[in-house]
């Protein structure tokens, strides 16, 4: 009798290792549009009419095994029911030269190893309605992803969703769905996924419980690809001509790669999300925003635009509002076809733009100026931005940054940054001991204390004060936060120096000191980005031949001067000749005299048209320069090659 029992406790195990070796579909029976199954060895096939409809009692596919489903068209569709309370595990392959959709209330896994190839997938971690079950979807469990699928659609939708695997939809569309349900409908000619309110369960209720896309090392490739979820965890790779986020309230992607010409951000109606996608390997083109923001981070390695959603409220209003924006390029330029508030100004609010070796264009720059902090970092903030605004705050500082990391902008800088732009730029002095006033055991206030202060100014031109306010920056007043601790314990220096140390400017700033700076940083030197213009307008080949055009004022019109050099025998030639020699002289004179006015007045798109039209191996002639053009010239002629160009001259 002890033998027996033996036998049957190593048969039982035995019989569990062997089933999950060998996992076909069981309880497999078409419950509507007919249709028949076989299996041989390890492969079971389904012969599949339009709108047939399977329900099996588990849907198992070891690795190993092979499902097909041989349907009469493309277009034909198959349902799969399946009726397990856990999670079905699909590790073999699964073939259809249709539509396949899969419902699986216990949830669906597709394993490493698995191989999915269909005309169009749709598997959901729930329920389908009988009548309309390739249209709307109630989730009650969870849908994951480890393995390959292609398909020219793939739907996945569940409570959670997350995808560890390879998507691809080549000329197609990938949706992932998070949430209590999902409806499908059709807007011009694409699809559109919504969670849908009446799907919502009691459980679901809760909302931010689930509802929650997780992308992690896996890759989606698509035409499109749609995420709708509540929160969304991006570390995979996305690539697609289109990516959209929908139903958005948490998007965090900075470990995440994107790449796509445009990515379209839906933010949860009545929800201000937060989303961060600051991946450096990110190539997005073009930003598209509809909502309102909590904090928003964008980075690109190529040039981006950021606009408002076609026929949304931002459009009508021009304005997107952002509590916390961090848009930034690390080449090419930045563009903003939006303006920029604060959702409250009571509230920290905060805003960087940059380009790392680009130029930020700007809808509105007055805007900007409701916000606590700025930061705007690119190689035209001299030329062009600092110009932009009608009058700069006085806490805002117009500054050289050519020796700051990029990586390091932050909306208030940091400590290091301070030190890097107090070397760069002599006029700037934001590190010395003597600027601080106030403290815990010193409860005056600036306007009772006589120790020097601060004064901001536009252009990085701070000043000390002493103390009256009488400062020709007219900054205001650094004081020291009342309480503890006090900066005066925080600066003080046991070597006697003026100056904090980094560590002690840190500790002064995280209790609120230059809170309220804004910076508008210039990444390149000046005459440089004065360079890349003149090449923009028409390449350096303009500096050694052709015809020189010159703007003097920054009006449409340009003033047009050029002079021949050509010997003349006759006295009219000559009388002509000295007539537009002095016509060059008034051009230039009335050119400086005008290009001056622009230069008081910054005009930007001045120099953009320093120099037009080239005349390609045409003679040497004079000519006729901006003041911009002049300097930058008179600085790249060494002695040594100015005496080289006087031989070649006189020839």
């Amino acid at each position: 009798m002890r033998n027996k029992n033996k036998r049957i406790i190593f048969l039982v195990p035995l019989f569990l290792v062997l089933r999950g070796l060998y996992g076909l579909p069981e309880g497999s029976e078409p419950t509507s549009g007919g249709g028949t199954f076989s299996t041989q060895g390890s492969t079971m096939t389904f012969t599949a009419p339009d709108g047939s409809v399977f329900r099996h009692s588990s849907f198992n596919v070891a690795n190993g095994e092979t499902v097909k489903f041989v349907q009469p068209s493309a277009n034909a569709r198959v349902l799969n029911r399946i009726d397990a309370s856990s999670s079905s595990t699909i590790n073999g392959r699964v073939e259809a030269n249709g539509k396949l959709y899969f419902a699986a209330p216990g949830g669906l896994i597709f394993g490493e190893g698995s191989v999915i190839q269909a005309r169009h997938l749709q598997a959901v971690a729930g329920s389908v309605n009988e009548s309309n079950w390739d249209q709307t979807a109630r989730f009650s469990s969870t849908i994951e992803n480890r393995g390959s699928i292609a398909a020219d659609t793939i739907i996945l939708g569940g409570k959670t969703v997350t995808n560890r695997g390879d998507l691809s939809a080549a000329n197609g569309s990938i949706l992932l769905v998070a949430g209590g349900g999902m409806e499908i409908s059709s807007l011009d000619g694409s699809r559109v996924v919504q969670i849908s309110d009446s799907l919502q369960t009691s459980e679901s209720m809760a909302g931010d419980l689930y509802g929650h896309a997780l992308l992690e090392s896996g890759i989606l490739e698509s035409s499109n690809v749609q995420v709708t979820a509540s929160n969304v965890t991006q570390k995979g790779t996305i690539k697609a001509s289109q990516v959209v986020f929908s139903e958005i309230n948490d998007i965090s992607g900075d470990e995440g790669t994107i790449h796509a010409s445009e990515m379209v951000i839906n933010a949860q109606a009545n929800r201000f999300p937060d989303v961060s996608l600051g991946g450096k390997n990110n190539q997005i083109s073009k930003v598209t925003l509809n909502g309102s923001f909590n904090e928003l981070k964008v980075r690109s390695a190529q040039p981006m635009q950021i606009q408002a959603q076609a026929g949304s409220e931002i459009e009508q209003t021009s304005t997107l509002q952002i509590q916390k924006g961090d848009f930034r390029t690390d080449s090419g330029n930045l563009s903003l076809r939006v303006s920029f508030s604060p959702i409250s100004t009571v509230l920290d609010s905060s805003m960087v733009l940059a380009a790392k070796t680009g130029s930020v264009q700007v809808t509105d720059y007055d805007s900007l100026q409701n916000y606590g902090q700025v930061v705007v970092y690119g190689n035209n903030v001299m030329e062009e931005i600092a110009s932009g605004f009608s009058e700069l705050d006085e806490d805002w500082f117009v500054l050289n940054a050519t020796s700051l990391d990029f990586d390091s902008l932050t909306s208030g800088l940091d400590a290091k940054s301070i030190f890097l732009l107090e070397d760069e730029n002599p006029s700037l002095n934001l590190t010395g001991t003597d600027l601080i006033t106030g403290g815990s055991d010193g409860e005056q206030s600036s306007e009772e204390s006589n120790a020097p202060i601060l004064s901001g100014g536009g252009g990085g031109d701070s000043e000390i004060s002493d103390g009256t306010g009488n400062g020709t920056s007219g900054g205001s007043d650094l004081v020291a936060p009342s309480g503890i601790p006090s900066l005066g314990s925080l600066v003080s220096s046991p070597n006697n120096t003026n100056r904090l140390s980094e560590s002690q400017l840190t500790s002064a700033m995280s209790v609120g000191l230059y809170s309220d700076h804004s910076y508008l940083l210039q990444s390149v030197p000046a005459d440089e980005y004065t360079l890349m213009q003149l090449a923009a307008a028409g390449g350096t080949g303009l500096l050694f031949g052709g015809s020189y055009d010159t703007v003097g004022s920054g009006s449409s019109s340009s003033t047009e001067a050029s002079t021949s050099d050509t010997d003349s025998e006759t006295s009219g030639t000559d009388s002509a000749s000295d007539d537009a020699s002095s016509d060059d002289q008034s051009d230039l004179s009335e050119a400086q005299d005008a290009s001056a006015d622009s230069q008081d007045a910054k005009n930007a798109s001045m120099i953009k048209r320093v120099m037009i039209g080239s005349a390609p191996l045409s003679p040497i002639t004079r000519p006729v320069f901006s003041p911009q053009a002049n300097q930058m010239l008179e600085q790249a002629l060494t002695p040594m090659v100015e005496e080289t160009l006087k031989g070649f001259s006189n020839r």
